[in-house]
């Protein structure tokens, strides 16, 4: 959760103007981030390649809630597998 908030901070910090954070990329933040951690001079640049990171619109992300895996039809073992 830390390293969740902290990304999204620097996200926040590197949002162009006109632009909602949530159009920024956790993953590609995470990578600059990780490219950028032994270079601390340097965070302005950082915060600009975090914010060219943008994705498109994607409307209807939602996943439904199913089970993904289909029952078998082979019975439930209901006895020890020895004596099965």
């Amino acid at each position: 959760m830390l390293a969740y908030n902290l990304l999204r901070k620097i996200i926040c910090e590197a949002v162009p103007s006109g632009l909602n954070p949530n159009e920024i990329s956790l993953k590609g933040c995470s990578q600059i981030l990780l490219a950028f951690l032994n270079q601390p001079d340097f965070y302005e640049q950082m915060l600009e390649a975090v914010g060219s990171h943008v994705v498109g619109r994607r409307p209807g992300r939602t996943e439904p809630r199913v089970r993904k895996r289909r029952p078998k039809s082979y019975p439930l073992m209901t006895r020890p597998r020895g004596v099965a």
